[in-house]
């Protein structure tokens, strides 16, 4: 269904329409908090609190950007605001943080699928830098790398969730590939 017709159904006040917007965005809201903070518990807390402000927020929403648009920066304000209140008592993104969704995939499409016991641990331990890298990155650079890489969203959508230009979404996407390049060659220097 089209966002333009799921929108107006809301509008309306069919709640069958809400529930299929639940439906539809639930696992890319997941999958975009979980981003943030990496644990699974907290990511469908957030991911609740980010529907129930779709909810309340709708009748404010106007149409400027697309419906996916709002629920992205609505999960991603979310998300952020929630690991800035963590971050005093703990790392942004735990590198043992336990029942992840995407945690054990990630790490293991980061080589090829041998199931060596000796790759297997090479690429956990790759994949702990990574979010040990990611976590020491500025937190627009992280924004805009992980909606790109995560999320696959273009560049256009990262500036609309963002709101930023396009020409700085791909400085602040740049600056983090350098960044964690210089992050874990350091690494592999060790």
């Amino acid at each position: 269904m089209k966002e333009q017709e799921l929108t107006d159904r809301i509008r309306t006040g069919d709640k069958q329409a809400f529930r299929e917007l639940v439906d539809t965005y639930q696992d890319k809201v997941y999958n975009t908090v979980y981003s943030f903070v990496r644990n699974s518990d907290d990511s469908l807390d957030l991911c609740q609190d980010v529907f129930v402000e779709v909810f309340r927020s709708f009748v404010s929403f106007r149409g400027d950007c697309g419906l996916s648009t709002w629920i992205y920066r609505i999960a991603v304000n979310k998300a952020i605001n929630y690991a800035r209140k963590k971050k005093s008592s703990s790392f942004l993104f735990s590198s043992g943080s336990s029942s992840a969704k995407n945690t054990a995939e990630n790490n293991s499409n980061l080589a090829d699928s041998s199931s060596h016991p000796s790759e297997i641990l090479e690429n956990k331990e790759l994949g702990d830098q990574l979010q040990k890298a990611l976590a020491t990155l500025p937190d627009n650079q992280r924004i805009a790398f992980l909606l790109h890489k995560t999320e696959d969203l273009p560049y256009a959508e990262i500036a609309e969730i963002m709101k930023i230009s396009l020409s700085s979404v791909e400085s602040l996407i740049h600056r983090a590939r350098k960044n964690l390049q210089k992050k874990l060659l350091n690494y592999w220097r060790h």
